[in-house]
């Protein structure tokens, strides 16, 4: 080979080699993972700050603002108050986000990422939703667009009958004109409407704790539950010797006020003809404590819309202690005891009637819509809940104790004495009517 040929071939090999040095070093860096992995998204966010929360979708925007006195509201549902704790968890879990994966936006990934802002010129399936905190005088301490979730997909050559298709594993949002993040946990909560912020608090009352209940209105014939004693059932009230009262209606009536819940708030403004309250079926609980609740059902929101408008309150009467004042001949330890009672009974009284005032002041000047299926038990008429028995089973039962009129027990036990051995014998287990059998 001639030493022209042989010196090319160097300089070819020399070049290669070159060019494949570079092009390693370039990937690398092309390739290497970004510094912000690992890394919270919004670092040092200083979350005591926040006063005010904006949420922007397309076509619409919830707002959570606090207060000059420190209380937080939700301005789209004329300032009700707003679940503090809610927000306070939202703020934390934003400061908590770690950023898993950084892509720099190529022309077109915005769109396919969801990531473009609301009110932009592009498709809604396009748009995210995007998050403002502001702080005061509106100075926006973080900002940015919550786009698609990451999905994984289930590891390859699994159980098929174990598989139950892609889970989300992140979330993809974008500040400003950064680049692409995809960051631990789930967002798409924060695009929930209005009444996602709402203090949910309202009405919890076990039936054990329910003593007596009421249930009238319009055209309707009243309905009356009563506990006797504590540890027994409710009750209704007027039933005749020949009428009985479905269980399950009564329980299911009692059990109505343990866990109640509301859906959304209406215009506390609006008439109340126009939303069925000027005359409402009427629902009154008292319970143990003697508190009693005033539940007024109105009317269903819409045609297509089955839910009702309801109003609440509640009003306490303390419980007088029946103990009487120990006189000076009772010895010291009685006198202490009785004193321990009284201061025992003033402070229970004080929080029963602070709660109550608590309470009031979260509903009275409300309207609340609750769902229908949770006022159902509540707007059953009479004439479901009480029935006239089957022929054969026209005995009274203990549900007519109060519509009978009792037997003494002299005259029981006489006329038990007069009756034949052969009639007691046959009669089996029938009762006397207006006798309450013991158990």
């Amino acid at each position: 080979m001639k030493a022209k040929q042989l010196a090319t071939l160097v300089i070819l090999a020399v070049a290669v080699g070159t060019l494949a040095y570079v092009s390693r070093q370039q990937g690398q860096k092309r390739y290497q993972p970004s510094p912000l992995i690992g890394k919270t998204a919004f670092p040092d966010l200083p979350v005591n700050d926040v006063s005010r929360l904006e949420i922007v979708n397309a076509g619409s925007t919830s707002v959570v603002a606090r207060a000059k006195d420190g209380r937080w509201g939700v301005p789209g549902r004329w300032n009700y108050p707003a679940d503090f704790d809610k927000i306070a968890d939202t703020l934390v879990m934003l400061s908590e986000l770690k950023i898993k994966q950084v892509l720099q936006p190529a022309p077109g990934q915005l769109a396919a990422f969801k990531l473009q802002a609301p009110g932009a010129a592009a498709p809604a399936e396009e748009t995210g939703v995007e998050v403002r905190l502001l702080g005061a005088g509106s100075e926006t301490l973080a900002s940015f667009v919550i786009g698609k979730e990451r999905m994984r997909q289930p590891p390859a050559g699994g159980d098929p009958m174990m598989s139950f298709g892609a889970f989300p594993d992140g979330q993809y949002i974008r500040q400003g004109d950064g680049p692409i993040l995809m960051v631990s946990g789930r967002l798409g909560d924060l695009a929930d409407p209005d009444r996602r912020w709402l203090d949910e608090d309202f009405i919890s009352v076990p039936a054990s704790d329910i003593v007596e209940m009421t249930v009238a209105g319009p055209d309707r014939a009243e309905i009356k539950l009563e506990r006797k004693a504590p540890g027994e059932s409710l009750l209704v009230s007027g039933i005749a010797t020949n009428q009985e009262a479905d269980e399950t209606k009564v329980n299911q009536m009692a059990g109505a006020f343990s866990y109640l819940g509301f859906d959304d708030v209406a215009d506390p403004g609006s008439p109340a003809e126009e939303l069925g309250l000027a005359k409402p079926v009427r629902v009154t609980a008292r319970t143990q404590a003697n508190r009693t609740y005033v539940f007024d059902i109105g009317a269903p929101v819409s045609e297509s819309n089955p839910d009702r408008y309801v109003k609440v309150w509640s009003s306490y009467a303390a419980v007088p202690l029946t103990n009487a004042p120990a006189d000076e001949k009772s010895d010291e330890a009685a006198r202490k005891a009785q004193e321990d009672r009284r201061k025992a009974h003033a402070e229970e009284t004080a929080a029963m009637a602070r709660e109550t005032a608590s309470f009031n002041e979260r509903t009275t000047n409300w309207v609340f819509i609750v769902k229908s299926d949770r006022l159902a038990p509540l707007l059953v008429r009479r004439d479901e809940i009480v029935t006239i028995k089957p022929a054969e089973t026209n005995a009274p039962s203990s549900n007519a104790v109060s519509a009978a009129k009792p037997v003494s027990a002299a005259k029981e036990t006489s006329a038990a004495k007069a009756a034949p051995a052969s009639a007691s014998n046959a009669s089996g287990a029938a009762k006397k009517p207006g006798v309450e059998e013991k158990k």
